[in-house]
């Protein structure tokens, strides 16, 4: 070019570079050359961008990565440099296109994706005479219109569901089903079932979708949220508000009143005169808890009743045998589509705007899976392979990025999901973390309980949760509804919890039951368990468990809770968690037989929860418990029946949670495990921890719901628990420290307490690593000077233990201003602090 536009727009672009942080290391007869630190890629795209994007000539852009040596001195501006970068950003300058940037496959964002890219190019290094010197390297052709894959991301939204293709003959056969009749959906995932169903209720006229909530461990659980979804019409059941409420709320009715509900709710009253059908659509049946399968089936047998039911099944499932007593009046299974029906999934999906090569491409890559169509589309938009570009008359559409976008592979939905959800752990960890607590977490969850597990137990700051979250259902990877949140589909859940570690899976179920176990009342403390189970809190399972067992006994689920007190009476060492996927019956019109539980080698059955009532909270052992299977033991398929007349009345809820804390701790459970190892803490500062243990574990109000006596109980009862947890603290026995800490989360001592305490007792076992991080979480959840306090002297105990001693001091002396500024007791910090100094 000539040398005055050259140098033109060199001083254009001195003056953009000269507030971008950039260096002005070298000028040659063609070109400049600009320096940045390591760090500061994306100064270094920006400015190359602006320099081919705003040039009034047509201009070429290489970005080499390597070490640059100064000349002479920097004193402005201009720090002339020499080295292998400005070779290679040369090179690349020198055989890039015009209006093209080159990016060095030895940056590492090129090297893993960060940049979206056109095309490859292989450079060549010269000698300064300009000959050939054999070096060749690779690079980019960066797509500088949108250089970043995290821009990218924002257009996956682009993507909408489509209408259902190629399925017109199935519905018509679902459709004809009469009233008390059931018609059996099968399709493998991904194939469309979840959107068949959708369909189908689109074209009802009254209908309640139900799916699994949670882990499918809760009773009635996924009636319960079936029914919230849709509490709008509440006013048509005016009937059995009370019914209504007790589920909505979670405390749980019987079977019978489930069914009597259900009824009431689809009654055809206001149906359209042609249809006077009510339809009950469930998705992933085998998946469904069974107490709302049999209210479903129960509802739907009742003379006159004007309930059909749908049921969508994988292909190799049998159908549940909950509703075994309907009959099949129709069974489609869902194929995968046609070439012409994908392309038309395609063009649905990317709108009007979408290129035919696009359709072509993408068609083939999803093999005719719709699931497996739609992910391939999110995930080249999310990973660059597609763009989005303006048309004719400024309307955008959807082009392959390159010539060789989308000419890969052919995958399946798993494929697709796990391509992209890598990606999103490379690019957004704690995208990647709420996206796999809630596939841990399972369907239908409160999203309120994500963001506190998030943020209370896996150090996420809520504003990042909330930003997490609200991506997450923008790209189609959660989706919200009702102040709920799911995976998208049961594909996705299935794919990111498989690729989790062992070790991060414990911690999301140990976050979440935590949660469940401080803001659940009702029967999904099953849930809790389930979680805290497989979190490896064997003794904290146990007491959720039976609190859900208790709620079960008071509404009439007593099979239900005959099973968690079989799972609550297991043993500690070896807790079995409940099963996610029943194990399908032989036959679909047998009984589903319960799974086999070896018998207690003193007592033929498991107690119940009235010999609970009776024996009292800490008079007795229970007996020692045979090797287990490795499911939980399923209640018989004989209906429930209802609260008979004779039965003690149920006692306070307060009294419940005691009986529970209380009798876990006293189970025998803590000598079935290894002998404790030495404890690190100083023996002279335990007397100190011990001293002030009593008092801390005990809330200074009572929760609001409770009355005068339940209040009193449950002070009776920490205080109880207070007193043994001081016990196996002085005496070393951290196993028994750790089944009070449990079991006095369960009956709702201080959270504060029970954080700080964890933290020592982490410490005392050598975890040390581990305490820390408890007793600073401790400190940040402090609300008074005295909880403050406390959390500084735990944590210069654990500094010492650490060989922190200055730190250690620091923290001492802290403890103790804070005791003296409240006017509070400061002999514990001074005791402290004294031997922290050597002091006598």
């Amino acid at each position: 070019m000539a040398a005055e536009v050259l140098a033109q727009e060199i001083r254009a672009t001195l003056e953009r570079a000269s507030v971008s942080g950039a260096r002005l290391v070298g000028v040659a007869a063609d070109g400049a050359s600009f320096g940045f630190d390591d760090d500061a890629l994306e100064d270094a795209i920006d400015l190359a961008v602006s320099f081919v994007s705003a040039g009034h000539a047509p201009l070429r852009v290489g970005i080499g990565r390597g070490d640059l040596a100064p000349v002479r001195e920097p004193s402005s501006f201009d720090a002339f440099a020499v080295g292998s970068a400005a070779a290679r950003a040369t090179a690349l300058a020198r055989v890039g296109g015009d209006g093209e940037v080159l990016v060095d496959l030895e940056i590492p964002e090129a090297r893993s994706g960060g940049l979206l890219s056109l095309g490859k190019r292989v450079a060549s290094l010269h000698d300064l005479a300009g000959a050939h010197v054999g070096s060749r390297f690779r690079a980019i052709v960066l797509d500088h219109r949108e250089p970043f894959r995290r821009e990218g991301g924002a257009s996956v939204e682009r993507i909408q569901t489509p209408r259902v293709i190629g399925r017109e003959a199935s519905l018509a056969m679902v459709d004809a089903v009469m009233p008390g009749g059931l018609a059996v959906v099968r399709a493998m995932p991904g194939v469309g079932g979840t959107r068949f169903l959708e369909e189908l209720q689109s074209r009802a006229s009254r209908a309640l979708f139900v799916e699994p909530v949670g882990c499918s461990v809760e009773p009635l659980g996924a009636l319960r949220a079936a029914l919230a979804r849709n509490e709008h019409r509440r006013e048509r059941t005016s009937t059995v508000d009370d019914a209504l409420a007790a589920l909505l709320s979670g405390q749980g009715v019987d079977v019978p009143a489930a069914s009597d509900l259900l009824n009431a709710w689809l009654e055809v009253a206001g149906h359209d005169a042609h249809d006077e059908r009510s339809w009950v659509l469930v998705d992933d049946a085998s998946l469904v808890d069974r107490a709302t399968l049999e209210a479903i089936g129960h509802a739907a047998s009742v003379p006159d009743t004007r309930i059909a039911v749908v049921v969508r099944v994988d292909e190799g499932d049998v159908l549940p045998p909950a509703l075994a007593q309907l009959v099949v009046e129709a069974e489609v299974t869902l194929r995968p589509l046609a070439p012409h029906e994908g392309a038309a999934v395609v063009e649905e999906a990317c709108g009007p705007g979408v290129a035919p090569e696009v359709v072509r491409r993408w068609t083939r890559r999803g093999g005719g899976i719709p699931l497996a169509i739609l992910e391939s589309l999110r995930h080249g938009l999310a990973l660059g392979d597609l763009a989005v570009r303006t048309g004719e008359g400024g309307r955008t559409v959807i082009v392959p990025r390159s010539k060789t976008s989308g000419r890969g592979r052919t995958l399946g939905p798993r494929g697709w999901i796990a391509r992209r959800a890598t990606a999103l752990g490379v690019d957004r960890p704690e995208d990647r973390l709420l996206l796999s607590l809630s596939c841990l977490a399972g369907s239908n969850v409160e999203r309120v309980r994500l963001e506190q597990a998030a943020s209370e137990h896996l150090d996420v700051s809520p504003p990042a949760v909330d930003a997490s979250i609200a991506r997450l259902v923008r790209e189609a990877l959660l989706v919200e509804h009702a102040g709920t949140l799911s995976p998208s589909s049961r594909t996705l859940r299935d794919t990111v919890l498989e690729s989790l570690d062992e070790g991060t899976r414990k911690a999301l179920h140990a976050a979440y039951a935590a949660v469940v176990a401080r803001t659940s009342h009702g029967l999904d403390l099953a849930e809790g368990a389930h979680h805290a189970a497989l979190a490896g809190d064997h003794l904290g399972a146990a007491a959720l468990a039976g609190r859900a067992a208790e709620r079960c006994r008071r509404v009439g689920l007593t099979e239900w809770a005959s099973s968690l007190l079989a799972f609550a009476r297991a043993e500690g060492g070896d807790v079995a968690p409940f099963p996610t996927t029943p194990s399908p019956a032989p036959r679909p019109s047998m009984p589903s037989p319960a799974p086999e539980v070896a018998p207690p080698s003193i007592t033929p059955e498991p107690p119940t929860v009235a010999q609970l009532d009776r024996d009292g909270p800490v008079s007795r052992t229970l007996p020692d418990v045979a090797p287990r299977s490795r499911t939980i033991p399923e209640p018989s398929r004989a209906e429930p029946s209802r609260p008979e007349a004779s039965r003690p009345a149920p006692r306070s809820s307060a009294e419940a949670r005691m009986t529970l804390g209380v009798t876990h701790l006293s189970t025998g459970q803590i000598a079935a495990l290894p002998a404790p190892p030495p404890v690190l803490i100083p023996e002279i500062v335990m007397p100190v921890i011990v001293e002030e243990l009593e008092s801390d574990v005990l809330e200074e109000e009572p929760p609001s719901t409770l009355g005068n006596d339940e209040a009193a109980s449950v002070r009776d009862g920490l205080r109880q628990l207070g007193d043994a947890a001081r016990k196996a603290l002085a005496t070393a026995d951290l196993q028994g420290l750790d089944a009070a800490l449990s079991a006095i989360e369960v009956v709702g001592g201080s959270r504060n307490a029970l954080t700080r305490l964890r933290g020592l007792s982490a410490v005392a076992r050598g975890k040390v690593d581990e305490g820390l991080s408890l007793l600073r979480r401790a400190r940040a959840q402090a609300t008074t000077d005295a909880e403050l306090a406390r959390d500084a002297l735990a944590h210069a105990v654990a500094l010492d233990v650490a060989g922190l001693r200055d730190d250690a001091i620091l923290e001492a002396m802290t403890a103790l201003a804070i005791e003296r500024k409240s006017g509070g007791p400061d002999q514990p910090a001074r005791r402290v602090l004294a031997r922290l100094v050597g002091a006598p």
